[in-house]
């Protein structure tokens, strides 16, 4: 069940990679306090090896401001921002 999931992820990211020269500026911000959260991460950090994401936890405070959004805007579950 996963790792058809996972392929897709990985084929998904290989076309980005293929298509664009410099990697995509996208931020994921997660509850660094979960384990869920935390566990995902991980596997998102192993699939794409630093080339597409940038993982930040909700409870850092100076980055969520970078974005203008707040720890209490982030609750609902993981969040994927993207910097123009």
């Amino acid at each position: 069940m996963y790792s058809n999931g996972i392929s897709r992820l990985k084929r998904l990211l290989h076309r980005y990679q293929n298509n664009y020269n410099a990697p995509l500026p996208y931020n994921v911000i997660y509850d660094g306090n979960c384990n869920l959260c935390v566990t995902l991460v991980q596997l998102l950090e192993n699939i794409d090896q630093g080339q597409q994401f940038e993982y930040i936890p909700m409870q850092d405070l100076e980055k969520l401001n970078q974005f203008r959004i707040t720890a209490q805007d982030c609750e609902m579950g993981m969040t994927c921002a993207v910097r123009f």
